[in-house]
């Protein structure tokens, strides 16, 4: 007799949260991010939401390599568009 275990596949487990000091290389140094492998899970848009609050010199944000369709990357973008950004010469581009 044999039995076979059958497994739906799991989301990833995430668990990112701030730092309760923001690092000094993310408010004076980083100018571009390339986000890759973005599906828009809660915790990466919380990630994103955090750089682009707290990055005082960043100006490119490119996400590549995404899984998204263009409906999905139209909502991201207008959800991040009213994030209070630090950096008022940040982009946000799709590759």
């Amino acid at each position: 007799m044999y039995f076979y275990c059958l497994q739906e596949e799991q989301p990833p487990i995430l668990g990112w949260a701030p730092l309760p000091s923001v690092p000094t290389c993310l408010i004076s140094h980083l100018i571009v991010i390339q986000f890759k492998g973005f599906h828009g899970f809660p915790d990466e848009m919380s990630f994103v939401e955090h750089v682009l609050q707290k990055g005082l010199v960043l100006k490119t944000l490119i996400f590549s390599d995404i899984f998204l369709d263009q409906s999905e990357k139209y909502d991201i973008l207008k959800r991040l568009s009213n994030v209070s950004r630090a950096s008022g010469m940040c982009q946000l581009t799709f590759d």
